[in-house]
């Protein structure tokens, strides 16, 4: 895909049974996907394993790097296992939740939350599946919940339970979640998702324990409790990114006020530089059938209009029919949305309020690239941040994240209009133009002529300390240093 032809807001899919296979995967990331999300709320250890080796050589085969997000479960309460997969509830049946370990149908299913019946009341009512479902608890035993069905519906294996009385007393993250947490760390996750936080704390015990074993990898923030919202701000400071994760926050707050919530977390995101990825239900028709609403269409459109940075497939690509066909979908609604973007509202912003000299570079460097109609915007970077810094103003020039560092690479793939380019490392700012255009010209991303704006740190690689702008003419052997 052409820089020309490719959408620059990102997709970030789910991996599962329909998209197990590596040629799957390859079609996924030739058509768009840019992001492989490994859900711990589904699968075992083995399973896990199998689904990042898949990606990874479907990465090599298609010849474009794919962040690998490892989505914990936390706390959140839910079914176990499920006969074939799922059973059918009808309205006004009844059903029998237990903690005892079974494997349900449609009369009696099971959750693992051992307290589950001593947190719930008569009368009280009970959302499955992200509200799909909807039940009223009509008696409570020690270790038996039995319900009725108001709304019926399909239910899966490990679908999630949402009741009123998980307070704001639950930990956000299990036993299980630091289990998964170490086996991200062992197959090279770049993003950790972290599920049902309510303030910066619960991001800083997860950054402490990546710390202690010596990983990076970058943690997003899974908003979809009140309390999260509430403690946006400390949320924002503490994490590198936010997921509006649509599916539980709608049962937490009135459904009315998700698109609201939505726009502004986005624009909080984009003040604060964090990557922002919407979440859930994008494309749920496309499970079952071949092409979608009319909704989904225009709910994709406005999360792109509105600056996220990702768009997140779930169901759609996990066990969906058409894996490959909502990739295609999606990324041929988002960039027919970025075509309307032709604004730099964000360019052209007032910067008194941040003066950082990394940031004010990063706007520089798209100003310059705009007044001389350049080809590309190519920030060396070895974290990533002044990639991401300059995928904030959302230029319409490509922006073309130059790297030595592989898993930097990966994640800046997850950055709204980023190309990531692996290149040779280099020991001064010369040898580095000269990997960078070598590298160029094995990829054919740039002709001999272009003119491009490339950012870079003196000395070289040494973390936050983005000082410079040069620009330079491809093939010519001539720079300048602005």
């Amino acid at each position: 895909m052409k820089g020309s032809e490719r959408k620059r807001t990102k997709i970030l899919c789910t991996l599962g049974p329909s998209c197990m296979k590596v040629g799957t995967l390859r079609d996924m990331i030739n058509v768009g996907m840019d992001g492989a999300r490994l859900n711990c709320s589904h699968g075992d250890r083995r399973e896990h394993r199998a689904l990042v080796k898949a990606v990874r050589t479907a990465e090599r085969a298609a010849g474009r790097p794919v962040a690998l997000v490892l989505d914990l479960q936390g706390a959140k309460v839910r079914i176990g296992e499920m006969e074939e997969g799922g059973a059918f509830l009808k309205p006004g049946q009844a059903l029998t939740i237990t903690t005892e370990t079974v494997v349900g149908n449609s009369s009696r299913v099971s959750t693992d939350h051992a307290s589950f019946p001593s947190e719930v009341e008569k009368g009280e009512t009970i959302s499955l599946a992200d509200g799909e479902i909807r039940l009223r608890v009509t008696g409570v035993s020690k270790r038996v919940v039995e319900c009725v069905v108001i709304y019926g519906g399909v239910l899966q294996s490990h679908k999630g339970i949402n009741y009123r009385r998980r307070g704001k007393d639950v930990r956000p993250l299990t036993q299980k979640d630091w289990g998964d947490l170490k086996f991200g760390i062992e197959a090279g996750a770049d993003f950790v998702a972290v599920s049902f936080v309510a303030s910066g704390k619960d991001i800083r015990e997860v950054r402490d324990f990546l710390a202690d074993n010596g990983s990076d990898i970058h943690v997003i923030a899974k908003v979809e409790r009140s309390e999260a919202l509430k403690n946006l701000d400390g949320l924002m400071t503490a994490s590198d990114g936010i997921m509006v994760a649509r599916g539980d926050l709608g049962l937490e707050i009135p459904i009315q006020d998700v698109p609201l919530v939505q726009k502004k977390i986005l624009s909080a995101c984009a003040a604060s530089s964090k990557l922002a990825i919407t979440a859930t239900h994008m494309l749920e028709s496309m499970i079952w059938n071949p092409v979608p609403t009319r909704a989904e269409v225009l709910d994709i459109a406005n999360a792109a209009i509105d600056g996220t940075d990702a768009l997140m497939l779930s169901g759609e690509t996990a066990v969906g029919k058409h894996p490959v066909d909502a990739v295609r979908t999606m990324a041929s609604v988002a960039k027919r949305a970025e075509s309307i973007c032709k604004e730099d509202v964000r360019l052209h912003t007032d910067l008194r309020e941040d003066m950082r000299i990394t940031n004010t570079v990063g706007h520089a460097a798209c100003l310059v690239a705009e007044n001389l109609r350049a080809e590309a915007i190519i920030p060396f970077t070895l974290s990533g941040s002044t990639a991401r810094l300059i995928s904030k103003y959302r230029p319409h020039i490509r922006i073309m994240a130059a790297t030595p560092e592989k898993k930097v690479m990966r994640r800046t793939s997850l950055y709204w209009g980023v190309e990531p380019l692996l290149v040779d490392r280099a020991n001064t700012t010369d040898r580095m133009i000269a990997a960078i255009e070598r590298t160029m010209k094995e990829r054919k991303h740039l002709r001999k002529g272009d003119l491009c704006v490339i950012t870079a740190g003196v000395p070289l690689f040494v973390r936050g300390r983005t000082n410079l702008i040069k620009v330079h003419r491809i093939g010519s052997g001539n720079w300048d240093l602005l």
